[in-house]
């Protein structure tokens, strides 16, 4: 049985960590529709 201040540790890492993947997901995310942003720009420039 885990005492509380152990599971509240591991809850805290498992938060951070979730934390920052989400962040890593967003950051992808951005980039990939700037980048489709561009693309398009590029597309309406060449017509």
């Amino acid at each position: 049985m885990l005492e509380s201040k152990d599971y509240f540790k591991i809850t805290m890492l498992g938060y951070k960590r979730n934390f920052f993947y989400k962040e890593a997901i967003e950051a992808i995310i951005e980039k990939q529709c700037t980048n489709m942003m561009l693309k398009g720009q590029q597309e309406v420039d060449t017509k």
